[in-house]
């Protein structure tokens, strides 16, 4: 048999379905049909496509259903007008395409980006390998066997299949080709700049239209997101004329007549400039980002698993989590996975002492040692979710912005508060603050985002540049000062401004529940300041009366008392400080912090 449009497209069972965003009548063929009615397929309809955007954005409900099945559609204009005539991407691969359109986002799980990218919480991403694999196990792969018996050998050929991706791995069918696909359509939380790829060269123009920089899914995303959040903001559509096919790669052809006439490169930067007011206004919405560190911190404090959620919406989620009795109970019939859970060896002592300042690193190292704690917290999870849905989102008690640290200083912090492996010392940190304030530790929560910001959307392939060995290159490696072009200039900047502008939104925030008194929030605020070392710039807490010293002599007074019935003298608190600091020389022990610290201490000295 041979693929062929009126066997895959066959008029009896050919849909239509109208799209409130494209306005556009989007036609979907049996075959994909067959795929969009799988149980893991309709699970998307309630996972939102932006998350907790919705507590600031309360027309923000749309969802990755609606999502998939736009980026397929934008697939079809892409190539309509990048090949119009079929002589690059024939009939076949153009399928793979649609399919990939609309299955790219398959592996998502409830909240994805806000527990995977924004604040990790768990191990994996929605482009894992196993995870995909596991979803095509079912009704899906049966579904990409049938299109694929339409094949005949040299289509099989054509698109992939029989490929070898490396000594391991082969592509043995349309199945195996589109996993490889969709874990290579990393999106915007992988990089700022776009990696080698991982799939051949041949198979790279899949990655191009679907899930590379400007491709389907950044067209779909940008005018739903817009159209859901109801910002004015929107692409112009003959940027489309602009896209060409070279050497197996999807270019923009922006340096031509055609494309100075047409105002090409114009478009291009309000298109990355579209894509930064989204960011602005809604992706990195403050409310929004201390909301979803609220719903991250809830399913780590529960530690459960990628293989737990696979199949939750995100609805489910949220209604498990604040029922702790049924979440464990189901958690104990979850198999258990080796290499769930991070692994952290604790702080970086000499890049803290480095960007810190010398002796700081010792109340980091004590926070880990004295309070790394991996037991589940099933009651604090249902405490955080129910303020999020009552809308009680967690305000910043302490905050920093990226004008304010250097970059040294932010890659310290993604070391140790964002990447998923130092989850368990944001944890003890978490734990160790709230201690000290005397709060339960689910009230204080650290959010670091990551400072690349997720700007692989702004470096698309451009040219053509007619006196360079390599015609069309990443935005991003274009040196205006090495170039001739003067058309070069306007392109170049107005990225670079935006990217600059993107950068400013970066903000790391210690957040706790608005109902605390004002005397807790400034005590935490003094912790803070003296834990990370850089100002505060909540005007509120700036001149907190409270720091870790006094703090530490509140402790030993009241341990004092509980002791010897009086309070101590200012020698004695010396005395004891003195005495807790004992031993400390080379590789520190766990200094003494807490009340039951002191109790010791000064049993031990009497």
């Amino acid at each position: 048999m041979m693929l062929k449009r009126d066997n895959y497209f066959y008029n009896t069972g050919v849909k239509f379905i109208r799209d409130p965003v494209h306005k556009a009548d989007i036609i979907l063929s049996p075959y994909e049909i067959s795929i969009i009615n799988t149980s893991e397929f309709q699970r998307l309809r309630g996972i939102k496509q932006l998350g907790p955007c919705e507590i600031v954005w309360h027309g923000a409900t749309h969802n990755r259903f609606q999502h998939s099945i736009g980026t397929l559609f934008m697939v079809e204009q892409i190539l309509s007008h990048a090949d119009k005539h079929e002589k690059s991407i024939p009939l076949e691969k153009r399928i793979v395409c649609r399919l990939l359109g609309l299955l790219h986002d398959i592996g998502h799980i409830p909240f994805g980006h806000t527990i995977e990218d924004e604040r990790p919480a768990i191990s994996g991403r929605h482009t894992d390998r196993e995870r995909i694999k596991a979803l095509f196990d079912k009704s899906i792969g049966l579904a990409l066997d049938d299109i694929e018996k339409l094949m005949d050998d040299p289509q099989k050929r054509n698109v992939g299949i029989g490929m070898r991706i490396n000594k391991k791995r082969k592509i043995n069918s349309l199945k195996d080709l589109l996993i490889e696909l969709i874990c290579e359509c990393k999106g915007e939380s992988d990089a700022v700049e776009t990696k080698a790829p991982k799939v051949p060269d041949e198979l790279q123009i899949y990655i191009d239209i679907v899930g590379n920089t400007v491709c389907a899914d950044l067209f779909d995303y940008l005018r739903r997101d817009a159209y859901g959040t109801g910002l004015r903001r929107d692409y112009d559509d003959k940027i489309m004329f602009d896209f060409k096919i070279y050497n197996n790669r999807l270019v923009l052809d922006v340096f031509g007549n055609k494309a100075g006439r047409s105002g090409t490169r114009t478009e291009i930067v309000h298109l990355i400039d579209v894509r930064y007011t989204l960011a602005e206004r809604v992706y990195f919405n403050a409310t929004k980002m201390w909301a979803a560190a609220m719903i991250s911190k809830a399913v780590e404090i529960t530690q459960l698993s990628d293989i737990f959620l696979r199949d939750k919406r995100d609805d489910e989620l949220l209604w498990l989590l604040e029922h702790p009795k049924l979440l464990q109970k189901l958690l104990n019939e979850t198999p258990k996975t080796e290499g769930n859970r991070a692994t952290f060896k604790g702080p970086n002592v000499d890049a803290i002492k480095e960007c810190l300042g010398e002796g700081y690193e010792r109340i980091w190292f004590d926070a880990w040692r004295k309070c790394k704690n991996e037991k589940p917290d099933f009651e604090g999870a249902a405490k955080l979710i129910s303020s999020y849905k009552r809308r009680a989102i967690f305000r910043p008690i302490y905050l920093v912005t990226e004008s304010s640290v250097d970059k040294d200083i932010k890659s310290l912090f993604r070391q140790h508060f964002w990447e998923y492996n130092s989850s368990l010392f944001r944890l003890s940190l978490e734990l160790f603050l709230s201690r000290l304030c005397g709060i339960d530790p689910w009230e204080v929560i650290i959010c670091c985002p990551d400072p690349p910001m997720n700007l692989k959307f702004a470096n698309p392939l451009v040219g053509p540049f007619f006196s360079d060995d390599k015609r069309y290159k990443e935005l991003s490696s274009i040196n205006i000062m090495e170039t001739n072009d003067p058309n070069v200039s306007l392109l170049v900047k107005g990225a670079e401004h935006v990217c600059q502008c993107h950068w400013q939104l970066w903000r790391f925030g210690v957040l706790a529940p608005e109902s605390l008194s004002y005397d807790i929030k400034s005590k935490l605020a003094g912790l803070c300041q003296d834990t990370f070392r850089v100002s505060n710039e909540l005007n509120e807490y700036i001149s907190a009366h409270q720091n870790l010293q006094t703090i530490v002599e509140s402790n030993i007074t009241e341990a004092y008392r509980y002791i010897n019935k009086k309070p101590p003298t200012k020698d004695e608190i010396r005395a004891i400080i003195g005495g807790s600091d004992k031993g400390r020389a080379g590789q520190p022990t766990p200094g003494a912090y807490f009340i039951e610290d002191y109790i010791d201490i000064i049993s031990n000295m009497s």
